[in-house]
């Protein structure tokens, strides 16, 4: 029984690893650095849920916007279209999709700030 607990123990030491050949492992970058392992761009489980926190208040934000506010984000933030080109789609002015712009991002402004 000594001799099984003797080899357990030497065994044990044969699966220390270097956190450096982790880190190679985990990125795969051609350099192996701790430095660059540490500051690298992986997400831990922290920032992840920290991410999936924003995601839902900002959700609950733009679920408080009248239809209006919501379109208007959409286009310009999501669909990535110009100011003039909602104006276009929404037939109005460019001053007038400004304001609705302005407004509802203030509106989410607001309400992410009551919730923190």
């Amino acid at each position: 029984m000594e001799d099984y607990h003797e080899s357990l123990y030497k065994i044990s030491f044969s699966y220390i690893l270097n956190l450096e050949d982790l880190a190679f492992k985990i990125t795969e970058d051609a350099d192996k650095s701790y430095d660059n392992f540490v500051a690298s761009d992986i997400e831990g489980p922290e920032e992840n849920a920290l991410k999936l926190d924003i995601q839902e208040s900002l959700k609950k934000a733009i679920d408080k916007l009248d239809d209006r506010g919501k379109l208007v984000l959409q286009l310009v933030f999501y669909e990535e279209l110009g100011l003039k080109d909602v104006a276009k789609i929404l037939n109005t002015s460019l001053s007038r999709v400004s304001q609705i712009k302005t407004q509802a991002l203030k509106k989410v402004k607001d309400y992410l700030g009551e919730m923190l």
